[in-house]
């Protein structure tokens, strides 16, 4: 039995080995199912690792001696661990992953989570680190935690910064930034005209909007709340700065995180929530990009911190914190879902102290009604949603919600289970505390707000499974039946949003004869 445990696990490593730089793909989606491509190794390299894992094995044995039973068994438990590594062939078989579609989260980044346990396991590294890190925990605090966090952001960051630079959304932040310290407004076709964005963005950059305010003027639909802040720092030191001043954000968050943790659980599990959470995915790369993401959570973090001490805080104290969740919905709409969570939880804690309620509220009650007021300014509607024109109703739909969930453990790009799976395990911790009545109100907002941090967006698998030794066989197809345009409709006057959807980029407008 012990030789079958050891052969068992190199050749786990064997087909480890050989899957490394193995994929698999959805390409096609037909109805409710999808056809999925693997792109494999040749399979004589699979056939010379497994005779070389298999020559090991006996190797072993032999070295081991015939009648060194002990000897081979206490090889046969550190081999044991490997054995993990046949779940890196499970998405490539033909049929499994078509009845269990979670089981396809075993191609993507957590199958090195996978192979980084196993050989730690099998060469006895984690007794020892829990070893270590149970006598250097509670030695090392928050000033280390804020100084680890900023450095690793900022070598990162401005890294990523000067070589690959602003991308997606983040030059349309940085652009309304530049407006409001030019011109003092919101309005930006004229520093799109002007290209105030060279000086970080190599390219042309459109403006990013769906319909033009009722003067006429061009409003990006991106909030404002992120640009504002970002004013100081883009002044004294541009898009570099900006990076800067987002990478302290992220380091405070992380603290904020940190501290949490350790006061819940103690330093030991703080230290490892902290890596967990602040040193992968999607916190780091969020860390540095010019996004409202950072921001936004930094604001959830302290949140929670104040959920949990909320009776230690003065009058004062509450109105600061006031303005600070009622700067949520600045950063952008998608966060008033946190801002009623949050809403709703305070007023549960603080039942009774009705002093600190209307010092939170107060500058919570004045910010909404400004950011209504806003929106009624500029479009003419008191709408969050009138920036995105017929977007939302085309786009955004209550249908989507229950494959939204799915998707936020399954979805390729986005899935917890594929990308960050290290959150799941929030459902389980807030478990724990919903059982507890001193922490009840605290785990449930976590598990609401862990929830609440996806959008709408649904994804749905049911796939079938094609085979390439050397190339992808097929490639997506794209619709062919509706010309540029929302809604279906599009009407062209100047390219710059002057016609009907004339500035989009997408696909959705009129049938196509």
């Amino acid at each position: 039995m012990n030789v079958l445990v050891i052969a068992g696990a190199l050749q786990a490593l064997a087909v480890a080995v050989w899957l490394w730089p193995a994929s698999v793909h959805i390409v096609e989606w037909s109805g409710t199912r999808a056809e999925r491509v693997a792109y494999l190794p040749s399979f004589s390299l699979l056939l010379w690792l497994s005779l070389a894992a298999l020559g090991l094995a006996a190797a072993a044995v032999l070295v081991a001696g015939r009648r060194a039973g002990d000897r081979v068994a206490r090889l046969a438990a550190s081999a044991a661990p490997l054995w993990l590594l046949w779940l890196w062939a499970v998405p490539f078989v033909p049929w499994l992953p078509d009845w269990l579609p979670l089981l396809l989260v075993f191609s993507g980044p957590l199958r090195w989570g996978v192979a980084v346990a196993a050989v730690a396991a099998a060469l006895g590294l984690g007794g020892r680190a829990a070893a270590i890190g149970e006598r250097l925990a509670p030695r090392i605090g928050r000033h280390t935690v804020f100084a680890t966090s900023l450095a690793v952001y900022l070598a990162l960051g401005l890294l990523s910064s000067r070589a690959v630079g602003p991308g997606g959304d983040e030059p349309h932040y940085l652009i309304i930034t530049q407006s409001l310290l030019a011109d003092g407004d919101l309005k930006i076709e004229n520093n799109h005209v002007q290209e105030d964005y060279r000086s970080y963005f190599g390219g042309r950059l459109r403006p990013d909007f769906l319909r033009r305010g009722q003067d006429g003027a061009i409003y990006s639909i991106h909030a404002p709340g992120l640009s504002v802040l970002l004013m100081p720092v883009f002044a004294v030191a541009g898009y570099p700065g900006a990076v800067v001043f987002l990478c302290l954000v992220a380091a405070l968050t992380a603290l904020a995180i940190f501290d949490l943790a350790r006061g819940l659980a103690g330093p030991r599990v703080a230290w490892i929530t902290w890596a967990a959470v602040c040193l992968t995915v999607p916190f780091v790369p969020h860390s540095w990009l010019i996004f409202p993401e950072m921001p936004g959570a930094l604001i959830v973090a302290w949140a929670v911190l104040w959920l949990w001490h909320a009776p230690s805080a003065r009058t004062s104290g509450w109105v600061w914190r006031g303005v600070a969740l009622a700067s949520l919905v600045w950063l952008h709409t998608k966060f008033v879902v946190f801002l009623a969570i949050f809403c709703a939880a305070f007023l549960v804690r603080l039942w009774g102290r009705w002093r600190s309620l209307v010092a939170l509220y107060a500058p919570i009650a004045v910010s909404s009604a400004a950011w209504l007021l806003f929106f009624y300014v500029l479009y003419g509607e008191i709408n969050p949603e009138a920036p995105y024109g017929d977007y939302t109703r085309v786009y955004v739909l209550a249908k989507n919600i229950p494959r939204g969930v799915l998707g936020l453990l399954v979805d390729q790009k986005f899935g917890l289970l594929f990308y960050a799976p290290a959150y799941l395990f929030a459902a389980g911790g807030c478990w724990v505390m919903l059982r507890r009545p001193d922490l009840r109100c605290l785990g449930g907002v976590l598990l609401v707000t862990t929830r609440s941090a996806r959008g709408l967006h649904g994804f749905e698998i049911s796939a079938n499974q094609s085979y390439s030794n050397a190339s992808v066989l097929r490639l997506p197809e794209y619709q062919n039946a509706y010309g540029q345009g929302l809604g279906g409709k599009f009407a062209f006057f100047d390219g710059k949003g002057g016609g009907v959807n004339d500035a989009t980029d997408q696909s959705w407008g009129p049938a196509l004869d």
